[in-house]
């Protein structure tokens, strides 16, 4: 059941992907509205995800919402990610329970890794090679481990038991998957600008000439 879960959790990242590359070939990425409208998709599908989780215990939910916010930091930015953390933080909140204060630090910890490595990215363009993604996403998790640190000891251990491997193993994979469709959308989007340039450019030379 926990493995189903997952991969429902990765399947409608997957068509998040599709959705958000649509909306990055229509709008100006660098636009509040369209970093907003991103984050509130990736908002949506973490949403979804919460609302199909593993009950770990009463008030103890595990789902694939850190795949989700690291990636809305990692590829939208602040904005993005900031809309996207509201609309999970809210929910996880108005859920309740023991892990509540828990499960809104993990969507804290998550968006906020994902927005740091945003901006190391402008800096370093060669931390999108696969083993550094797939680092980022081993980390983001490894600090979502050790959030569970902060539940209560009984619910903290059976929290771990049960948790820890499928984290270590799959959760990285699955959110580098993610990172790798995103990276080939961004690739697709920048071919299509650089094809319209050069057909602009192309254009006026031709007007320029006949004129």
């Amino acid at each position: 059941m926990f493995y189903l879960d997952l991969i429902q959790n990765v399947a409608l990242l997957v068509c998040l992907v599709v959705i958000h590359g649509q909306i990055i070939r229509r709008w100006n990425k660098r636009t509040i509205s369209s970093q907003a409208f991103s984050g509130f998709l990736f908002g949506c599908v973490a949403l979804a995800g919460m609302m199909t989780p593993v009950h770990l215990m009463p008030g103890v939910i595990f789902d694939g919402r850190s795949i989700v916010l690291s990636v809305a930091g990692l590829f939208g930015g602040p904005i993005t990610a900031g809309m996207a953390v509201i609309m999970s933080a809210a929910y996880r909140l108005w859920l309740g329970g023991p892990g509540a204060f828990v499960g809104v630090c993990v969507v804290l910890e998550s968006a906020g890794l994902g927005v740091a490595f945003y901006y190391l990215r402008r800096l370093y363009p060669g931390l999108t090679q696969n083993l550094y993604l797939f680092g980022f996403c081993l980390l983001v998790h490894i600090g979502m481990l050790l959030l569970m640190l902060l539940l209560p000891k009984a619910a903290m251990l059976t929290t771990l038991e049960n948790i820890t491997i499928p984290v270590l193993l799959v959760f990285p994979a699955a959110a580098s998957l993610i990172c790798l469709l995103f990276l080939d959308q961004e690739s697709r989007v920048s071919a299509d600008a650089a094809l319209r340039d050069s057909e602009e450019r192309c254009r006026t030379v031709a007007d320029f000439t006949y004129d």
